[in-house]
């Protein structure tokens, strides 16, 4: 037999959970899932190969990292598969670099060093950010779905359907646990129609059974392979699979997101009877793991074609909330109710959704509505607030440029002081 080929250095990345290790020779072995208890460190262990006659999948098992008798009888099944490499090398190389790097952890950066990339901070301004995920959540049949949908089209194309894109667009990747492919073609068909998309965006839907952490593994190489740039996940809640107030469920969803190396949006739901409807249905860390968070809530008549949604920005780590934001979504259906085109434009919802604005909108839309200048004594009565609260807001928006005080005490639109 002649001599074993030697594989090589070992070029070892992290992303995440999933540590991915690969030698020049042609293989490459992905682990993740670890688990550490007394002498044993396991971890879920795919080997792959580009090397003749036998490229593709070579294992796929559960592996002790620790264990002798373990990485021998490895070395002997994958050499049964490859004979002309020293298996026993590889694996003894890739268990002590990634049991070292597991254990040490991140390497530290010295930041007199570092050198800042320059990417932007927004993907999709004002609502999907690069340094985390982000969260819509809200009851159903709130507009979350078509919201989501229309920001993967922004993304894709570039086009304003939804937020402004900041860069190149990019295919993005949809998993959606609660629907199908039919129905998100229709809703995607629509919303580019709407929009006036002619060309089929670079979107791709992953319809999902399992939970989020189970799929990670062909999700990220999709994501690899596609080139993706931003992930779509609707709903949370199923993603989890298991208890969503389980908090070491909720920050295992959160940890295999943060694996995904791109940004990610989330749509979720919020629980009817909660306490607190500020936040997603299940353990704090539904609110404590994104960094933004957007509360979506719905305004509709009966019997009409289109609805009122706000958007409160409920939780942004990098930065000051943004406002309150209103959109009218416009739904056209033939007769079979099928849609045909989905249309987004800004709504005021001091107007739209009254009770849903913000009380700086609702001083705003009262001092556009009155034929004069309001005192604040007038405004308190109007909007049924207390005084002081309303004597900040007008410091606030007269800081902003938004109004003007009138030698007399009272205020009016800065538009309209003339």
């Amino acid at each position: 037999m002649s001599e074993r080929e030697a594989p090589g250095k070992l070029e070892l990345s992290v992303a995440g959970e999933v540590y991915r290790c690969s030698w020049s020779i042609g293989i490459k072995a992905e682990l993740e899932r670890f688990s550490e208890h007394r002498d044993e460190l396991t971890a879920e262990l795919t080997v792959y190969s580009t090397r003749p006659p036998r490229a593709g999948l070579l294992h796929s098992a559960r592996f002790n990292l620790m264990s002798s008798q373990a990485r021998s009888t490895l070395a002997k099944a994958l050499a049964s598969r490859d004979d002309d490499l020293d298996w026993y090398d590889l694996i003894e190389s890739m268990c002590f670099v990634v049991r070292e790097r597991y254990r040490n952890g991140e390497p530290s950066i010295d930041m007199r060093d570092y050198t800042p990339t320059g990417r932007p901070r927004w993907l999709i301004e004002p609502f999907l950010e690069h340094g985390g995920p982000t969260v819509f959540f809200g009851d159903g049949d709130s507009g979350k779905t078509m919201m989501a949908i229309a920001i993967a089209v922004t993304c894709a194309t570039g086009i304003p359907v939804f937020g402004q894109l900041q860069g190149e667009p990019g295919p993005v990747l949809y998993v959606d646990y609660e629907t199908d492919e039919e129905t998100f073609y229709e809703r995607l068909t629509a919303i580019c129609a709407g929009a006036g998309v002619r060309e089929r965006p670079p979107i791709y839907y992953r319809r999902q059974g399992s939970s989020l952490r189970d799929a990670a593994p062909s999700i990220r190489r999709e994501i690899d392979e596609r080139r993706i740039r931003a992930v779509t996940i609707d709903a949370l809640g199923q993603a989890c699979g298991d208890d969503p107030q389980a908090p070491d469920v909720v920050l295992g969803l959160f940890n295999v997101i943060r694996s995904f190396r791109v940004p990610t949006l989330g749509v979720d739901h919020v629980a009817k009877n909660a306490s607190d409807q500020g936040k997603a249905f299940g353990s704090v860390y539904k609110h404590n793991g994104p960094r933004v968070t957007w509360l979506v809530e719905k305004a509709q008549e009966e019997g009409a074609s289109s609805f009122v949604v706000a958007l409160v920005n409920k939780k942004r780590n990098n930065g000051i909330k943004r406002p309150r934001l209103g959109y009218r979504i416009e739904c056209e259906s033939q007769d079979d109710e099928s849609l045909v085109a989905v249309r987004f434009r800004g709504a005021d919802l001091a107007v739209d959704f009254p009770e849903k604005a913000s009380l700086p909108q609702r001083i705003l839309a009262e001092l556009g509505h009155a034929t004069a200048a309001l005192q604040p004594a007038e405004l308190v009565e109007r909007l049924g607030a207390r005084p002081d609260q309303i004597r900040a807001r007008l410091r606030d928006l007269r800081r902003d440029e938004r109004v003007v005080a009138l030698p007399d005490g009272s205020y009016a639109l800065r538009s309209r002081s003339a």
